[in-house]
C-alpha cells in the first residue's frame, strides 16, 4: 500500500478491515464471530467461490477481475457475507483452508495470548517478582540461536528507583528526602527509610 502511494501519489481510500487494493479480501461475520479471508489473486478468488458454492458469481461482470471487484467492493461483500454467517468461524476456516483459501480467526487479545504458536515462541513468560509473586508478561519477539534476549530483572515498582535516578541528575540525598516528604515522588520504601 505504501508502494502504491509512492508510485501514484494518489492517497488510497480508507477501506476499514478490507484490503484497499484487493477484493473481497477482509473480515467477515460468521455465526459466532469473524473470519479473515485473503483471496489475494484470481485463482484463490475462484477457490473461495467454489468453497462457498457461489460459482455463479464467476460470470458476473462486476466481479470478473480484481479491479472490477474493488470498484464493486460492497456488492461482492454482500454476496458473500450472508452465506458466511451460516457457519462458525472454525467451520469456515477448515472449509476454506482445505480448498487453499487463506483464512484465519479474528482473535481477542486473550485468544491471541493463548495461541499454541505464541506459547511455542515463548511470547508469554512468567517471572518471579519480589513482592508480587509470579507475574506473566510478554516475551522477547527476537529469537536467536545463541544470543536470545533474556529478562534480567522484573519490572520495578512505581518509584522503586527514584533515589538512584535523581542522584544521577545531581540531586543530593537531602533534596530527594525533601521531595519525598513533600509528596512530589511516588511512595518508595527507600525514601521513607531515608527520611
Amino acid at each position: 500500500m505504501g508502494s502504491e502511494q509512492l508510485a501514484t501519489g494518489t492517497p488510497l481510500n480508507r477501506s476499514g478491515n478490507d484490503h484497499p487494493l484487493v477484493a473481497p479480501y477482509g473480515l467477515y461475520e460468521t455465526a459466532d464471530s469473524h473470519v479473515a479471508i485473503a483471496p489475494s489473486n484470481e485463482i484463490i478468488f475462484h477457490r473461495l467461490l467454489d468453497a462457498l458454492g457461489r460459482m455463479d458469481l464467476q460470470s458476473d461482470p462486476r466481479f470478473s477481475s480484481n479491479q472490477a471487484r474493488v470498484r464493486h467492493r460492497d456488492e461482492i461483500r454482500n454476496e458473500l457475507q450472508g452465506q458466511l454467517r451460516e457457519k462458525t468461524t472454525d467451520e469456515w476456516i477448515e472449509i476454506l483452508n482445505a480448498r487453499g483459501v487463506p483464512a484465519g480467526p479474528v482473535n481477542t487479545v486473550e485468544e491471541a495470548l493463548n495461541d499454541p504458536q505464541i506459547r511455542h515462541r515463548e511470547m508469554v513468560i512468567e517471572v518471579e517478582h519480589p513482592g508480587h509473586g509470579n507475574v506473566r508478561m510478554l516475551g522477547f519477539p527476537i529469537k536467536q540461536t545463541s544470543d536470545t534476549p533474556r529478562l534480567r530483572h522484573p519490572a520495578p515498582d512505581v518509584g522503586q528507583h527514584n533515589r538512584e535516578v535523581l542522584a544521577e541528575f545531581g540531586f543530593s540525598s537531602a533534596d530527594i528526602t525533601r521531595f519525598a516528604e513533600a509528596h512530589v515522588l511516588a511512595a518508595d520504601p527507600k525514601l521513607k527509610a531515608a527520611g
